[in-house]
């Protein structure tokens, strides 16, 4: 009986931790983060390899505010906003973005 309780519980456990899994990294644009990235992982993340990023608000479901990077092979990785390393990246990404809109419209006062 007792084999069969410690199997039954590694098998939940597994479970629990899969849909955990599933869970951190369902943040497509209709799913949300859950946690955020370890630091140390932001760290080693080239911004050459992001392609874009949205802001996510806290709301439902969504119970944390986080920055959703997505990568050039369309992995997600839900970031601290509040984060140094996050706030340097999102710097380099706007300039990044400025640049490809090209000249702006605005007028010059003569």
């Amino acid at each position: 009986m007792k084999t069969s309780t410690a199997v039954l519980s590694t098998v939940l456990l597994a479970v629990a931790l899969s849909s955990e899994s599933m869970a951190k990294t369902k943040n497509g644009r209709s799913g949300c983060c859950v946690v955020h990235t370890k630091a140390s992982q932001l760290r080693k993340l080239p911004v050459d390899l992001i392609k874009e990023y949205r802001i996510q608000e806290v709301t439902g479901s969504c119970n944390i505010p986080a920055v959703v990077f997505i990568t050039r092979n369309n992995r997600l990785i839900c970031a601290n906003p509040k984060a140094k390393k996050v706030k340097q990246i999102l710097k380099v990404l706007r300039g990044r973005k400025n640049k490809t809109q090209g000249p702006s419209q605005r007028r010059v006062r003569q």
